[in-house]
């Protein structure tokens, strides 16, 4: 299971529709909470997500191990690695 983006004891839905999150450490303004409505909380929150891309790995160890008793067969007869 993975981690929520900020702990469900530092939030707080409050009677007037905003959601409160409260700060770690306070700011050097001395701002401790904010208060957001639920759509401008879900915006922040989605634009941490990375947006998708190819796979950067197709594989992985030596690439076709079911080639390669087919090149060491080759490499003994004298045909090489080509």
């Amino acid at each position: 299971m993975l981690r929520p983006p900020i702990g469900q004891e530092r939030l707080e839905h409050r009677p007037d529709g905003l959601v409160r999150i409260i700060l770690k450490k306070a700011c050097s303004d001395g701002t401790v909470a904010v208060d957001m409505d639920p759509p401008s909380l879900l915006w922040r929150l989605a634009t941490g997500v990375p947006p998708p891309r190819p796979h950067t790995v197709r594989y992985a160890g030596v690439p076709g191990c079911s080639i390669l008793p087919l090149l060491r067969g080759a490499h003994e007869a004298g045909g090489g690695f080509q």
